[in-house]
């Protein structure tokens, strides 16, 4: 593998993540009970998860003393982007179990709490399409105006959090299903803040003409 060609590589899990994030988008409040969308899931994260294995071994493998500057920091911050890369589908691939498991209770999310959670997949849509735009696509966009999107989106999960709280207080939820509901939300959280972190790694932007070679 050449360096060109592990950039070919990140671009590949980069559309791999996306097509996970597609399939687990409704899943939290439309998870048809006997359908094998958490199969479909675990194997496109399986998939991601060796690109990235192999990712791992090559730059950590490489003999940066004989690489350009250039390509040593494509490198470093490629591997960097990796690590991201990786926990963001991890959280991708634990909101398709959690909403199975919610699709198992016996009191399902409430009306509001999933109109909540629908509120702000349509944010963390925002973020991953913007990596999709700056990456794969080469548009610029600002890390300011990423920064402020992750910034709304954290509100926002602050905001539900105390929604979800005074329903647990008046008993319009019940624990069980409030747990599973903080873990969607600490899901979509981290999520944002690791695609936030991404976008820094502007990497690829910086270096196309490799990836062209």
């Amino acid at each position: 593998m050449t360096l060109a060609q592990a950039l070919f590589v990140s671009d590949d899990i980069l559309e791999d993540i996306l097509s996970l994030a597609t399939l687990v988008g409704n899943m939290p409040t439309n998870y048809t009970k006997g359908n094998n969308k958490l199969l479909q899931a675990e194997n496109i994260s399986n998939n991601i998860s060796k690109k990235i294995l192999l990712l791992r071994k090559y730059l950590k493998h490489i003999s940066y003393s004989t690489l350009s500057f250039n390509d040593g920091y494509t490198a470093e911050k490629l591997l960097q982007s990796i690590e991201e890369l990786s926990i963001i589908t991890e959280h991708l691939f634990h909101i398709a179990k959690v909403s199975k498991a919610i699709s198992k209770l016996k009191s399902p999310l409430s009306f509001t709490a999933q109109r909540e959670l629908d509120e702000l997949l349509e944010r963390i849509n925002i973020i991953l399409r913007t990596l999709e735009d700056a990456f794969l696509k080469s548009n610029s966009i600002t890390s300011m105006w990423m920064l402020r999107q992750n910034t709304i989106i954290q509100d926002q999960i602050k905001g539900i959090k105390k929604n979800h709280i005074k329903r647990l207080r008046s008993g319009t939820c019940n624990l069980e299903t409030g747990m599973c509901f903080l873990d969607l939300l600490n899901d979509y959280a981290q999520i944002s803040t690791h695609c936030t972190a991404l976008f820094h790694e502007s990497f690829i932007m910086d270096h196309l003409e490799e990836r062209k070679g």
